[in-house]
C-alpha cells in the first residue's frame, strides 16, 4: 500500500483554491441555523427568481471570459434593453416590444464583436467605449427620468413565479 503524506502546503493550497466555496457553504449553514426560514421553499424560490436574470447574463459573459477577453458593456446593454422595453410596452404589444428589444441588444453585441474582430480593437477598449455610449443613449431616451408602464399584460407576466 502506498502511504500518502499530506503536507501543510497541500492543505493550505486546497483551502485557498476553494475559499469562495468554503465561505459560501459556511454562510449558508450559519443562516440555516440562525434563521430557519432561510431554508424555506418560499425563500429558495425568491432567491432563484431574483437571481435568474443575472445568471443568464453571466452565462454569456463566461463564454467571453473563457476566450480570454472581457465585456464591460453588459450592464449598459442590460440598462438600455430595460429602458427601451418599458418605453415600447407603453405604445405596442409586449411580444413585439420584446422582439425589438432583443434585436437591439443583438445589434450592440454584433457592433462590439465587429470592433474587436475586424478593427482589431482590444476588447477592453471596445466594450468600455460602447458601455459609455449605450448608457448615454439609455439616459437620452429616458430623459434621465424614471420610466413606468401601465401595460396590463406586462403586469400579469410580472406576477408569475417559478
Amino acid at each position: 500500500m502506498k502511504k500518502h503524506n499530506l503536507q501543510k502546503s497541500d492543505i493550505f493550497g486546497l483551502l485557498l483554491e476553494n475559499a469562495v466555496t468554503i465561505v459560501l457553504t459556511a454562510f449558508v449553514i450559519f443562516m440555516i441555523f440562525y434563521r430557519p426560514s432561510f431554508s424555506s421553499w418560499f425563500n429558495i424560490t425568491a432567491i432563484i427568481n431574483d437571481c435568474c436574470m443575472y445568471g443568464i447574463a453571466a452565462l454569456g459573459v463566461t463564454t467571453v471570459v473563457l476566450c480570454g477577453d472581457i465585456d464591460l458593456s453588459l450592464s449598459s446593454v442590460y440598462a438600455w434593453s430595460t429602458c427601451l422595453f418599458v418605453i415600447l410596452c407603453n405604445s405596442m404589444n409586449v411580444f413585439l416590444a420584446a422582439l425589438i428589444t432583443l434585436a437591439t441588444a443583438v445589434v450592440w453585441g454584433v457592433l462590439n464583436g465587429a470592433l474587436i474582430a475586424y478593427l482589431r480593437m482590444p476588447a477592453f477598449v471596445a466594450t468600455l467605449g460602447s458601455m459609455y455610449t449605450i448608457k448615454g443613449l439609455a439616459y437620452y431616451i429616458t430623459e434621465q427620468k424614471p420610466i413606468n408602464t401601465d401595460n396590463a399584460m406586462l403586469a400579469a407576466i410580472g406576477k408569475i413565479n417559478i
